[in-house]
């Protein structure tokens, strides 16, 4: 029920009132908080492994490992005012898994604004000590333009390239070009030009267009930019030659060509105005961060923006987060749905139809809780060995001088050597610290007392009696039946196992036995 009820995401009050409604009962508080305290180290460890693994996946999916990975980040608020608690994520961009979550605080850091910050600063520390196991090298870093974290890539001297995220510059260039496609009547001409009037979507596309066949090169970002009024005049020198306007003879504009200077100079006046033509360096690799505003949407099964956590809860439903995410990003679709949305009538992209997800880490975490609670760590019965006092070097050399199959008393060999414990006192389990002893100095113990031995390595013990249990802590011995003991004591006989002797007195005995058909034929005569 507890596991339900940490893997489910619910919250507690939402737990207890489906409990009370369907007349199931519910587990205390404090049961819960004592079984939290062996789940969260679980799935701590499960999201290290996870973590460990989606980085592997990640550098196997480069051909040149050399010159490092692609990663996307960005912070997510725990709740959506005066947040305590701020999450940084960090997702490969191949494979879209999460490589390291940093979780930033108020104790951290008082201003909020400032967490995306530390956890990024953290998580090129958490690259920069596995450099040592995986060579880990950050070649290209995305992010929604966070200004800071621009100049801590910058100012450190990282050899990591800054770049910003697509969706982000060009979320808002709609809006501005629709600022001089229309206005009041008397600014006509000023602001605002009726030939711009149909263009302000398609040169939002023409921007994503841009930045995707640049090259990697800003001088052809801005180009081909500042191409847009060229094309919207009719002048196609300069398109791109896969474009329809070169490739097809029998091309006419859809857009109303521009021939007033003035909507000329409005035009390019605008796209000098935006950001990608201000910083074309940040926007060459034309990198989104879908998938990490997609992983801060998955969360929110989660995390609920409407209530605060403590600590150790918040980190917990975060981890939990990573792995359902990192186990079902990948999945494969069934099929592609066509959608059509009238507020984006101009969308062509088909949603996918996803499988159903595993949750096989479900079966993973229960895995390791049974393991945590029901096999408790082997006790240490004799402490700290450096608190006894004994010749330890005279008696290595002893033990690992005898052959194998010797029989060795170990109780005998503490007397020998004088074993004395912090008290200078002859312990109770001298031959347990010797035996132990020799263990830890890779000494072969099993290979000693062979013949007290099963299967060379579990002593004989004696076989305890079946005990009849009266009440609780009270039992008596419960004796084995008559018929039980006379059956165990001929087989025991006929094996041969159980030698009686030589009959002392033997005696002949004479039985007569009468048969049913003896005694038919009497009653007849």
């Amino acid at each position: 029920m507890s596991h339900g009820f940490y893997v489910s995401g619910i919250l507690p009050n939402q737990y207890s009132r489906f409990c009370q409604a369907s007349n199931i009962g519910t587990i205390g508080e404090t049961t819960l908080n004592s079984i939290f305290q062996k789940y969260a180290p679980v799935v701590s460890q499960l999201v290290k492994e996870s973590y460990e693994t989606a980085l592997l996946e990640e550098i196997a999916s480069y051909e040149e490992l050399q010159e490092g990975i692609d990663i996307v980040t960005d912070a997510r608020h725990g709740t959506r005012k005066n947040s305590m608690y701020t999450d940084v994520v960090c997702l490969g961009a191949r494979t879209h898994k999460v490589l390291r979550v940093e979780t930033i605080s108020k104790v951290d850091c008082t201003s909020a604004q400032k967490h995306e910050l530390i956890g990024t600063e953290r998580i090129y520390e958490y690259f920069k000590n596995l450099r040592d196991e995986y060579e880990v090298k950050i070649r290209v870093h995305c992010h929604d333009r966070n200004t800071s974290v621009n100049k801590f890539i910058r100012i450190n001297g990282i050899d990591t390239e800054s770049t910003n995220d697509t969706w982000h510059a060009t979320k808002n260039i709609a809006k501005e070009i629709k600022t001089i496609c229309s206005g009041p009547r008397y600014k006509e001409g000023q602001t605002w030009h009726p030939e711009l009037s149909d263009k302000a979507a398609s040169i939002k596309t023409h921007l994503y267009w841009a930045m995707k066949n640049c090259n990697k090169d800003p001088v052809k970002l801005k180009l081909s930019l500042l191409n847009i009024v060229e094309h919207y005049k009719n002048n196609h020198e300069h398109c791109s030659e896969l474009s329809r306007c070169k490739t097809d003879s029998n091309y006419e504009p859809t857009k109303y060509l521009i021939k007033d200077p003035k909507a000329e100079m409005l035009l390019g006046r605008a796209l000098m105005n935006t950001q990608v033509y201000k910083s074309p360096t940040d926007y060459v690799h034309c990198m989104d961060s879908y998938y990490v505003e997609s992983f801060n949407n998955a969360i929110l099964q989660y995390h609920d923006k409407r209530i605060n956590f403590s600590k150790q809860v918040y980190i917990l439903r975060t981890n939990l987060a990573v792995l359902d995410w990192n186990e079902h990003v990948n999945r494969q679709t069934t099929s592609l749905k066509t959608v059509q949305d009238a507020k984006k009538p101009r969308r062509q992209v088909k949603v996918k139809i996803l499988k159903r997800k595993s949750y096989n880490m479900w079966s993973e975490i229960w895995d390791q809780l049974i393991g945590c609670c029901w096999f408790k760590k082997q006790r240490k019965r004799i402490g700290n060995i450096n608190n006894y006092e004994f010749d330890k070097k005279k008696f290595i050399n002893e033990i690992k001088s005898l052959p194998a199959k010797s029989n060795i008393n170990w109780t005998e060999l503490s007397r020998k050597y004088e074993v004395k414990n912090s008290y200078h006192k002859f312990p109770l389990n001298a031959g347990q610290v010797l035996y132990q002893f020799a263990k830890s100095e890779g000494v072969e113990v099993n290979k000693f007392n062979d013949t007290k031995r099963i299967s060379g390595r579990d002593y004989f013990r004696r076989v305890r009696r079946a005990k009849h249990i009266l009440c609780k802590r009270l039992s008596t011995p419960t004796p084995r039946p008559a018929k039980q003991l006379k059956k165990e004591v001929r087989e025991l006989l006929q094996t041969g196992d159980l030698d009686i002797g030589v009959t002392v007195a033997p005696k002949v005995f004479k039985s007569k036995q009468l048969l049913l058909k003896s005694l038919n034929q009497s009653s007849c005569s």
